[in-house]
């Protein structure tokens, strides 16, 4: 990650040096008025954090300045109850479970792989909602054994896959309920 800035003052600028561990050390940014620094984000634990800018005028007069970044390094959480793994459908299946970030997730999509054939994968949006609960119709698809993928990314581009191997078969038979009386 690369924070950058601009920085100014009438005897001109020394060096700006930047604290990413609530000013216990700073390390010099390259440049001077026009500035930036990289870091690695995995380094520092997620969630809002603190910079500290110690700016440093050509006369040694020294200004402190903050600002709050948010640290995103957590994948979303996907939890899929339905459907099962290893489970036959005639061609509409349920999904149903839960998603959750601590930012956003940003993209809900399924890939849908036939297993059997080398098929190109068909990919489907499903609705960003922290509950998952959506019907998938896969009538249009060649009976076969299939892997669907669920994706989950946030807006930092981490991401979450789970999947479920599902057998297609829609020739079989509905269910029936026989009333005895």
């Amino acid at each position: 990650v690369t924070i950058s800035g601009w920085a100014s003052d009438k005897n001109g600028i020394g060096n700006v040096k930047v604290s990413l561990d609530n000013g216990n050390s700073y390390n010099e940014a390259v440049g001077t008025e026009e500035w930036s620094y990289t870091f690695d984000s995995r380094a520092i634990p997620g969630g809002t954090q603190v910079v500290f800018l110690k700016v440093t005028d050509n006369y040694g007069i020294q200004g402190l300045y903050s600002s709050l970044i948010n640290i995103d390094n957590d994948a979303p959480v996907l939890n899929l109850e339905l459907p099962l793994d290893d489970s036959t459908t005639t061609g509409v299946l349920f999904f149903s479970g839960y998603t959750y970030d601590n930012v956003e997730v940003t993209d809900l999509y399924l890939t849908i792989r036939n297993l059997e054939k080398g098929n190109k994968p068909d990919v489907r949006n499903m609705k960003i909602d922290r509950i998952i609960g959506e019907v998938i119709d896969m009538r249009d698809l060649e009976d076969g054994f299939y892997n669907v993928e669920l994706t989950g990314k946030d807006k930092a581009g981490n991401s979450t896959n789970v999947s479920r191997n599902i057998h297609l078969e829609k020739n079989i038979a509905p269910a029936t309920v026989d009333i005895l009386y």
